[in-house]
């Protein structure tokens, strides 16, 4: 486990800080779980609401990023500069009741709204959490915690898949008394909506940590924060974000279109490419957040300055190995090394992200500094990463049998471009060691 911060400077104790990352890991948890859940009602909302595929995309998509998206700033400027634990709670309970209001929806457009503002909920989470945990565990330790709560994105997303298909067979009989006339997919989005209220009291139990100082030569106190730093240190976030939103093109774009690949290569029907992606996924996404937040602390702990950067660059050095191995290793065994090394690193570099750029700005915009680049995942690596690797497929290679080509020159593209993305962050300015807390 993590260790917490030993400085007098700091009021937190070690109780306060292990329970704030306990009930934080458990809201990341619920909050995967609420966002996904859609994803195994397609079939009996297609059938009971009589909607198009183009609906079903939309529901998934548009109605929940974009508006996730969209409320991701004004939240953002919020955390930086009131209650964090607050916002966290007025997120849970939003999320959480409109997950609830999805059960009584009876059309496409009342799904709609409730996903919008299932996004908007959701978006409240990120931000505050992540400023949250940097300020309850020292530097040293931050890459651990925050690996930490990230685990519950793989949790939740397993669970979502797990306790959606138990609570539809648990209701596919339709619900009784007062939920009589209720279809099984209904109830599911209210057994799943409805922990969020038990969580939110949870939050409650958090105290708001003391928003530790600012980096060396950054000023905390400007009424204008996020501009400040823009304007101070833009040599150093620019690059961090293109290494980093290229490599969430890579993630979704891969992620995407890996599955595919499988089926294509080997004729793997969909339940077998479910079952050995789906276990792929869950058991990268829990070690992979813990393994390389362990590793970017210790990174940190050898060379303060510039330790995560190495870290960051040694990782999309192993991204690019493994995705040029891809189309030379064709057999089913060596794919499946090929596909968890090249997820493995991705996992690792996202969890990093959160990290690095929670210590190279002050504590008055880090809410806004990982909202700017939450949106950059959603709208480049969302919107851009499968549309290109199908550009690729279609147009580049014009053969639907060199997908596993196109997600490999994609994957390839975008660790060339983190690792000169972050060779040149490292060249602009050594990371600063944030002040003894």
């Amino acid at each position: 486990m993590t260790d917490v911060r030993s400085s007098a400077a700091s009021s937190a104790s070690a109780g306060q800080a292990y329970r704030a990352l306990a009930i934080l890991s458990i809201a990341w948890v619920l909050a995967y779980l609420d966002r996904q859940i859609i994803a195994l009602l397609i079939p009996s909302l297609k059938h009971d609401l009589l909607l198009t595929d183009v609906q079903v995309s939309l529901l998934q998509g548009v109605a929940f990023a974009a508006f996730f998206t969209l409320a991701g700033l004004p939240i953002g400027r919020l955390v930086d500069r009131h209650n964090r634990r607050n916002i966290a709670v007025f997120g849970v309970l939003c999320w959480s009741a409109m997950t609830m209001a999805c059960g009584f929806a009876r059309s496409f457009e009342a799904l709609f709204v409730g996903r919008m503002f299932v996004g908007v909920g959701e978006a409240c989470l990120a931000p505050a959490a992540v400023s949250i945990v940097a300020d309850y565990f020292a530097p040293e330790r931050r890459g651990r915690a925050i690996g930490t709560m990230l685990m519950g994105g793989a949790i939740g997303t397993g669970a979502s898949a797990l306790l959606g298909g138990a609570a539809m067979a648990r209701f596919a009989a339709g619900g009784t008394g007062l939920f009589t006339g209720f279809a099984a997919w209904q109830l599911t989005f209210l057994a799943v909506g409805a922990p969020g209220i038990v969580v939110a009291l949870l939050l409650l139990m958090i105290h708001e940590p003391a928003r530790q100082q600012s980096p060396t030569g950054v000023s905390a106190a400007s009424s204008d924060g996020l501009n400040a730093t823009v304007r101070e240190r833009w040599r150093l976030l620019l690059p961090l974000y293109i290494a980093f939103g290229g490599n969430m093109v890579a993630s979704f774009g891969g992620g995407a279109w890996m599955p595919t690949m499988l089926m294509r290569d080997f004729a793997m029907s969909p339940a077998r490419v479910g079952l050995i992606f789906g276990t792929l996924l869950l058991a990268n996404g829990l070690i992979a957040p813990m393994l390389g937040g362990w590793a970017s602390d210790a990174a940190a702990q050898r060379d303060p300055k510039r330790g995560r950067l190495y870290l960051a660059l040694g990782l999309f050095a192993l991204q690019f190995l493994s995705a040029a191995a891809m189309p030379l290793l064709r057999g089913f065994h060596a794919t499946l090394a090929t596909l968890a090394l090249t997820m493995f690193a991705a996992s690792c570099l996202a969890a990093s992200a959160m990290v690095v750029l929670q210590d190279v700005v002050p504590a008055n915009v880090r809410g806004r500094v990982i909202v700017i680049y939450l949106m950059i995942a959603n709208i480049v690596g969302m919107g851009l990463g499968p549309l290109f690797v199908a550009l690729l497929t279609d147009h580049l290679f014009a053969n639907e049998g060199m997908v596993r080509d196109s997600i490999a020159m994609t994957v390839v593209i975008t660790a060339m471009i983190g690792c000169l993305a972050t060779r040149f962050a490292i060249s602009a300015g050594e990371t600063p060691q944030p002040p003894a807390r």
